[in-house]
């Protein structure tokens, strides 16, 4: 799953190993599963935020979350881990936007090309290339992907009116 969202670039922001262990009344966790794998992933992975959950049958289908629930004041080491999970990747979160680097797209005046910019460089899009290359439902069929108009129809001289975020 990391590769395939590092893949379209989207980061990981942290590993939770879920169902972990099972924390026993007598206070001993024991390991359900080969412990090590989700440390060994983080490890390989470079991810700094991993965590580890009880399988615990107060987590079980009771009709809220678990988090907002009366149970979660009955495992107080699970309500502290999600506690903590909340707190690193909000926190995670925050890193990756202040990393983020936002494009300024900017259309030229004569609204035949769009020039976007990103970290100081500047690409110039023909308005008839961005007209062909629009992902739009107008353009595309969102379920097949399908071209939804033929590219004859798309005139040589097309101009850049608007540009709007979806």
């Amino acid at each position: 799953g990391i590769r395939m969202f590092d893949g379209v670039n989207i980061p990981t922001a942290c590993i939770v190993e879920n169902m972990s262990y099972f924390a026993c009344e007598c206070g001993r966790r024991h390991d359900i599963f080969r412990r090590g794998a989700g440390e060994k992933l983080a490890e390989r992975f470079g991810i700094h935020r991993y965590f580890r959950l009880p399988v615990d049958p107060a987590m079980g289908d009771i009709g809220e979350p678990f988090v907002l629930s009366e149970a979660v004041h009955r495992s107080e080491a699970v309500a502290s881990t999600f506690m903590s999970l909340a707190h690193s990747t909000v926190k995670a979160v925050e890193e990756l936007r202040q990393r983020r680097s936002v494009p300024e797209v900017v259309a030229e005046c004569d609204g035949a090309t769009l020039a976007v910019t990103l970290n100081g460089k500047t690409a110039r899009v023909p308005a008839r290339a961005v007209r062909l290359n629009c992902q739009s439902a107008k353009m595309v069929d969102e379920f097949t992907g399908a071209k939804l108009f033929k590219e004859e129809d798309i005139a040589a001289d097309v101009r850049i009116i608007k540009i709007a975020t979806a």
